[in-house]
């Protein structure tokens, strides 16, 4: 990580003077451009672009660069030119920073453009973050032990993340005998409980029909004698037979009775007829 002026100026330095810069042309017809507005430096990133990698991705990803060779007559072609990066954490926590010099340069399929490429390492997707990058034309000169820019045209930072994956190993876990056992009881146990539950609930289903079919014979009768009683009510079926003729009163009431009628049958015919009626139907003599 650069950690001061000077060191970041001796890295550009570095890069500048390992030269070995190719003019070539690349092929990216079927790959959208990082469009480079050289007037407002910033960089227009293509819709079909939503992340810049996976973690852990290596060579596995070009994007490539268009931008104007010429800005206010300087042929940017001739400078030294690199990708700076720097990745951050979800927490905020910088994760690391670099530069990916530039050693393929395209100035013939688009004349007047400048199309170069970036390939992303590992070193930028060592961990899932979000990627800030920029572009930088430079040239440096040195003058004793200083370095100073003798040219230096620099893009506004863009960002994209590189997305978390799994990184699994090919490993087993690794039980204790006793757990092993005990992993294997409590199998057992629930099984067997399984299994009387079911013995269970089979029991009680077959006795449940049971009692349905049951109650289902016993409706069907209840239902036939109903309809016998109500058959035998409308066709007159249950008249009694005529019972035997009751005692009637006793010697001691009709006595009684008589005595009555004696009394209020003074001084009146009709209860004087009704009175000698009663002792003729009881053989009854008049009282002396």
């Amino acid at each position: 990580m650069t950690t001061t002026q000077e060191d970041y100026m001796r890295r550009l330095a570095n890069i500048q003077n390992m030269g070995g810069v190719s003019v070539l042309s690349i092929n990216t017809k079927k790959e959208p451009r990082f469009v480079i507005n050289a007037d407002t430096r910033a960089i227009t990133i293509p819709t079909a672009f939503k992340f810049l990698g996976v973690k852990g991705d290596h060579n596995a990803e070009t994007i490539f660069f268009e931008i104007d060779r010429y800005f206010d007559d300087h042929d940017l072609s001739e400078e030294t030119c690199i990708v700076q990066y720097k990745m951050v954490g979800s927490t905020g926590v910088e994760l690391g920073e670099g530069f990916f010099p530039v050693t393929q340069i395209d100035i013939t399929t688009i004349p007047g453009k400048i199309i170069f490429g970036w390939t992303i390492r590992n070193t930028v997707t060592a961990e899932a973050a979000t990627v800030s990058f920029s572009v930088r034309f430079y040239s440096i000169e040195s003058i004793g032990n200083i370095s100073t820019f003798k040219y230096n045209f620099n893009t506004l930072e863009a960002s994209l993340p590189v997305l978390d994956t799994l990184n699994t190993s090919n490993s087993s876990p690794i039980y204790k005998a006793e757990e092993v056992e005990s992993i294997t009881a409590k199998f057992d146990s629930a099984v067997k409980t399984a299994e009387s539950s079911a013995n269970i609930s089979s029991q009680y289903a077959d006795i449940a029909a049971t009692n349905a079919a049951n109650a289902i014979d016993a409706a069907k009768v209840a239902i036939s004698k109903l309809q016998e009683l109500k058959d035998g009510i409308a066709n007159g079926d249950f008249k009694g037979e005529k019972g035997d003729t009751g005692p009637g009163f006793t010697d001691t009431a009709k006595t009684l009775i008589l005595t009555l009628f004696e009394g209020a049958a003074a001084g009146n015919s009709s209860m004087q007829t009704t009175l000698e009626a009663l002792r003729r139907e009881w053989g009854s003599e008049p009282a002396t």
